[in-house]
């Protein structure tokens, strides 16, 4: 079993770079046009309760622009044989480090699948634990810079006023399809960020 540790931040230090590194991206200006922020139905963002689950992935960096879907074709070929593929699964996508922090060539991803409680973590591939907790939520579509301009307004317009903030920086997004199939950027899916009480 191979399960990666990532780096984390706590609550204030993510909160204190984000709100430095945010200027850079000009999302409050009208020239800023990569997300379409009434189809990211922000404001119907909410609060839920994930369950946790065991996570089969394959990581890679975000240095090409295929890399997602690579990375997926390759989880997907390994799982199919296995059988780990079903109406069930879902495809998950974990970014490790954010691009305007770090060089995207060295921004960490995991392109996971769902596995059942039957075959928990495999000895076989690399695999985790998305962990039960408390979850903001909300839906968006894009490519990779898309959704972390997508993360600080979501975090600023809509988590700062919920009662709730960043617990870490870690979160996921479960896509609609299997992004082996489609570009992930075409791909609408739903965005989990860990949160805690304020």
């Amino acid at each position: 079993m191979n399960i990666e540790k990532s780096p984390v931040l706590n609550s204030a230090r993510l909160a204190k770079r984000i709100a430095i590194n945010a200027k850079s991206l000009s999302i409050f200006q009208p020239n800023f046009t990569t997300v379409n922020f009434q189809k990211l139905k922000l404001w119907n963002g909410k609060i839920k309760v994930f369950a946790g689950t065991p996570v089969a992935y394959v990581s890679t960096c975000l240095d090409n622009t295929d890399a997602i879907t690579h990375a997926f074709r390759e989880l997907t070929d390994w799982a199919v044989p296995r059988m780990l593929i079903n109406a069930e699964t879902r495809f998950i996508g974990m970014l490790l480090d954010i691009p305007f922090i770090t060089p995207l060539n060295k921004c960490r991803y995991r392109a996971g699948i769902t596995l059942n409680s039957k075959s928990g973590l495999l000895k076989d591939a690399s695999s985790t634990e998305i962990p039960k907790g408390i979850y903001a939520s909300y839906r968006a579509k894009g490519n990779i810079m898309a959704i972390v301009k997508s993360l600080i307004f979501f975090k600023h317009c809509w988590l700062d006023t919920s009662g709730y903030q960043l617990k870490d920086i870690c979160g996921f997004e479960i896509f609609d399809v299997n992004p082996a199939d489609k570009p992930s950027e075409q791909i609408a899916r739903e965005i989990l960020i860990p949160v805690k009480p304020s």
